[in-house]
């Protein structure tokens, strides 16, 4: 019994040895292995022959010297040990759209893109497939997948997406219920269509408008954009479209301040001006009902602050504005102004200036708007350009501004 103990003892101490060494073998062929994938996927391949990621760069290195059919068998002998690996399936994609068997090719992307969802060159192919045949639907539910995994993409793909809305309104039609979804790129694609540089885009802006899909924000952005181009008789109707059923259009919108100002477009605009503050409010009087009052605390101010955009047609027009002020006090006065937006004519009428105290009191002066103006401002200013003459103390009530064309005889 002990003479059998003993012969078998260097047995299993053999056995085990030989197990460890195997295992070391293992651990050193792996480690090598993975160290040579990327670099040398040959060498790795001599340590692991089914090494995955080695298989891998073999095909991709193999695909890029051009050598489909190589890269072809390698993503095979990969799928055979991975069959999940996706970039497998896109390699085996990539060999068959060298060989013109689009079908077969598409199959494989979608198997590529099911194994792995983040593969974008896999993606990027089925992106040119839809566009290629419009399936518009289709392409734009690819792009808003690539840009959830790489925002960063956004860069090249929105301007992209922009040209197209512009070139084709059919695609411009099917980008539409996608921006209604909210997606995060949708606030960069609106940037793009506002900036100008794609002007037939801009039935993307109208569709949402028509929609009730496009925010106040977005709106303000837009009317913006377009008298920043001057666009203002775009600008002026695309403004309008919006407004209540109930307000009246006139040569001076709200110009007695009975609705809350808008702040954009062709409605009053309070500008910030260090030292002067504007707001709405009642006056006194109850019977006068809403008006404008500026406040100037005695600090240099070019203008009050409260102006607004008008689309006057060429020709005369006779202003008219009830005001009343307590201690107004500046070096020449207070004017309304009207100049065109459009630079070359300036100042196209003022009214008489204004200082000191006075209740309400109705003004009327004249303008001449000429051809060739497409836009002006309406504004009440500081006639002294600069300097210590531009000290304006006191307050200033406004209301009933309106704007009509003389007859002419």
């Amino acid at each position: 019994m002990n003479a059998s103990r003993t012969w078998k003892r260097p047995l299993l101490l053999a056995a085990l040895c030989a197990g460890l060494a195997f295992a070391a073998w293992r651990i050193v062929a792996h480690s090598a292995a993975d160290i040579l994938a990327g670099t040398d996927p040959q060498g790795a391949l001599a340590w692991i022959p089914g090494h995955p990621d080695a298989l891998l760069a073999l095909a991709e290195r193999q695909l890029a010297d051009g050598r489909v059919d190589q890269a072809a068998d390698t993503a095979r002998r990969l799928l055979a040990r991975a069959p999940l690996e996706g970039r497998a399936w896109r390699i085996l994609a990539q060999y068959e759209t060298a060989r013109g068997h689009t079908d077969e090719a598409r199959r494989h992307y979608i198997a590529a893109i099911r194994s792995s969802p983040h593969d974008i060159a896999a993606r990027a192919w089925l992106l040119r497939d839809h566009l290629a045949h419009q399936r518009y639907t289709d392409a734009l539910a690819e792009i808003d997948r690539i840009l959830r995994i790489s925002p960063r993409l956004g860069r090249t793909l929105v301007p992209i997406l922009a040209q197209m809305a512009a070139a084709d309104p059919t695609f411009a039609d099917a980008l539409v219920p996608l921006l209604s979804r909210q997606p995060r790129w949708r606030a960069p694609l609106l940037r793009e269509i506002q900036s100008g540089k794609h002007p037939q885009a801009e039935r993307v802006l109208g569709q949402l408008q028509r929609a009730g899909d496009l925010s106040p924000a977005e709106h303000q952005g837009w009317i913006e954009a377009l008298m920043a181009r001057r666009h203002w008789d775009e600008a002026y109707a695309n403004w309008t479209s919006i407004l209540p059923a109930d307000a009246r259009l006139s040569p001076v919108f709200n110009g007695d301040f009975g609705r809350p100002i808008g702040g954009y477009g062709f409605d009053w605009r309070i500008a910030r001006v260090p030292g002067v503050n504007v707001d709405i409010r009642p006056d006194a009087d109850p019977r006068q009902g809403m008006a404008a009052r500026v406040r100037f605390n005695h600090r240099p101010a070019a203008h009050a602050g409260l102006q607004q955009a008008l689309l006057l047609a060429p020709g005369r027009y006779r202003f008219q504005v009830r005001m009343r002020a307590e201690a107004l006090r500046s070096d020449a006065g207070l004017e309304w102004v009207l100049l065109c937006a459009k630079g070359g004519h300036g100042l196209l009428g003022a009214s008489e200036r204004i200082q000191g105290t006075f209740g309400w009191t109705t003004m009327n002066w004249t303008a001449e708007v000429p051809e060739n103006c497409p836009g002006q401002w309406l504004r009440l200013r500081n006639p002294v350009p600069s300097g210590i003459g531009q000290y304006v103390s006191g307050e200033v009530w406004i209301d009933d501004v309106s704007a009509k064309p003389e007859t002419t005889r």
